[in-house]
């Protein structure tokens, strides 16, 4: 079970080295998942997001689901 972000999917100024960071355990997940999948072991990527009048920036609150 690993922890991703939301923050791919956005642009963020200065967050240039968590935007990586979080994606770099995200396409681990998928690289886990393919690996290990045939031993009937699962990979799970949870990524919490949440939309505020603070911090939406006018995209949609659409779930999005990422496919290894």
């Amino acid at each position: 079970m690993n922890f991703v972000s939301g923050a791919g999917l956005q642009e963020y100024e200065t967050q240039s080295a968590y935007t990586a960071a979080k994606e770099a355990i995200r396409g681990l997940s998928c690289v886990a998942a393919n690996e290990w999948g045939h031993f009937d072991i699962n990979v799970n990527s949870i990524s919490p997001l949440s939309f505020t009048r603070f911090t939406s920036i006018g995209k949609s609150t659409t779930q999005v689901l990422w496919s290894c």
